[in-house]
């Protein structure tokens, strides 16, 4: 429904609806659920959200309205949350250890829906689960077989998160990431954390921001202790952002197209965008 690919109706889930919902401005309190998945909670959308306990605020007044579970492997020590355990799983094409912890709420939710259900059969059908969209897909390889992934990561802990996976699963491959920022509030806020992730890996593009609903001269004005406010607009900002750690600033497609084209076998890219540049290199 929301992806806009065509499904075969005998695909289309009969009994229940699934939605990926946002907190921004507190959007999922729109919605009426039944159950309630959270993956972790982080302070994000600062550009609505005053701090960590505005932000909280809003889950715990969702939870309120939620009619059955709410599950999370995490210990958020929050009362309303039922913690669960994590359950290991031997995937067959999904390789990345932080999916254990995804799957263990997938797990426990579709046991909550149906008691009756074999875990042995639900595990199997986990583990042969294929990729997931825009979550460290394995896009293709380059014309000199090079590894090209791409993710949704736009915080400095899902890129740490990606990082981590691959370089453990690759440690002999080099890592390159082609990062485009989303929102200049976000990237100021966690400028050290970006900087001391991105440093890590061998080499580092930073592409034209995905921007949003934000103006750089009020941005700029709340992050004075970074002692970047001579940047006059956002190509400048970026620049500096770029050269902090001696990366590369791109903004042209045909550059980050380069880039891949001209990666060897030993290499592995990895796209890291909000949007539009996923959108793009497909």
């Amino acid at each position: 429904i929301f992806t806009w690919k065509w499904l075969d109706y005998e695909l289309v889930k009969k009994n229940y609806f699934i939605i990926e919902s946002c907190e921004y401005k507190r959007h999922f309190l729109m919605l009426d659920t039944d159950f309630w998945a959270i993956t972790n909670i982080e302070l994000d959308h600062t550009d609505y959200y005053k701090d960590f306990a505005d932000y909280s605020s809003a889950f715990a007044e969702w939870t309120n309205k939620i009619k059955n579970t709410v599950i999370s492997t995490e210990n958020l020590d929050v009362p309303w949350i039922k913690q669960i355990e994590t359950t290991h799983f031997d995937f067959k094409k999904i390789f990345w250890e932080h999916n254990d912890k995804n799957w263990s709420i997938v797990f426990e939710l579709i046991k909550e829906l149906n008691q009756n259900v074999d875990k042995k059969e639900l595990k199997e059908s986990i583990e042969n689960f294929g990729w997931l969209w825009r979550r460290m897909e394995y896009l293709r390889a380059t014309e000199k077989w090079a590894m090209l992934f791409s993710d949704y990561g736009h915080m400095s802990t899902s890129i740490k998160l990606c990082y981590e996976a691959l370089k453990q699963h690759f440690p002999d491959k080099k890592l390159t990431a082609i990062f485009q920022p989303h929102q200049i509030n976000r990237v100021l806020r966690e400028w050290k954390e970006f900087s001391e992730i991105l440093k890590q890996f061998d080499n580092v593009y930073i592409f034209s921001i995905y921007a949003a609903r934000e103006n750089l001269g009020e941005q700029l004005e709340n992050f004075k202790h970074l002692n970047i406010q001579h940047a006059n607009n956002v190509t400048e900002l970026w620049n500096i952002f770029a050269k902090n750690c001696n990366w590369k600033y791109l903004t042209e497609i045909s550059d980050v197209k380069e880039i891949i084209n001209t990666a060897w076998n030993e290499d592995i890219l990895i796209i890291f965008t909000a949007w539009d540049l996923d959108y793009q290199i497909r």
